[in-house]
């Protein structure tokens, strides 16, 4: 009796061990796929980012790398080379790399079937205050397009606008921490299996720490 009582208590041990050692595993696997989706989003490569994210969630990713694309960039007031829109685009990464100081992952959870994981960055949470630094700089160059404009032609006036505007954002995101406030915000990152894979599949934000 004694000998399958003992028998039964190493079983239950064994199991109660597996189950713990199974959820540490499943908790690690989700950590670090939140930690190469951060890096790769803190390096700016957003379409790796995809790579760790559900089609769904991916839809972020798309939007941002939208934003990025210098392209259609031109129209009525500027006349931008392939050189200017690559010049963009690089600027454009560097205010999202300054905006954010730093992450950290904070607590893990599992909720039913998904894992909910909080975020904490410190950065400027709002490009509010970099548009107005911005337009600032850029409007105070109108009343130099409209005589260009006049005097050298259409062309002229937004090959000049198209120079002032990259001058002006480089400026704007060079000086950035002089006129922005940083300051700490969460966001809950959610991650689900699919197809044996942990993805992260949904981002919900957190109000601000004060």
């Amino acid at each position: 009796m004694k000998k399958i009582v003992k028998i039964l208590f190493v079983l239950v041990v064994s199991i109660s061990l597996f189950a713990c050692n199974n959820g540490s595993s499943e908790k690690k696997e989700v950590q670090a796929i939140t930690e190469k989706f951060l890096q790769s989003f803190d390096k700016g490569d957003y379409d790796n980012c995809k790579k760790f994210m559900t089609k769904e969630a991916s839809k972020m990713i798309d939007t941002i790398n939208q934003a990025l694309n210098t392209d259609g960039l031109g129209g009525n007031i500027f006349t931008f080379t392939i050189e200017q829109k690559t010049q963009l685009k690089t600027i454009f990464h560097q205010l999202l790399d300054k905006m954010i100081k730093f992450y950290q992952i904070g607590e893990i959870k599992k909720e039913g079937d998904v894992y909910v994981i909080d975020v904490t960055f410190e950065g400027v949470k709002e490009l509010d205050t970099v548009l107005e630094v911005f337009q600032k700089k850029f409007n105070s160059q109108r009343n130099n397009f409209i005589k260009t404009w006049t005097e050298k032609g259409e062309n002229e006036a937004k090959k000049m606008m198209a120079s002032i505007l990259i001058k002006d954002l480089q400026e704007t995101v060079d000086t950035l921490e002089t006129y922005a406030t940083f300051s700490n915000f969460s966001t809950k990152l959610s991650v689900e299996k699919v197809d044996n894979k942990w993805l992260i599949c949904e981002f919900s934000n957190k109000e601000n720490k004060k």
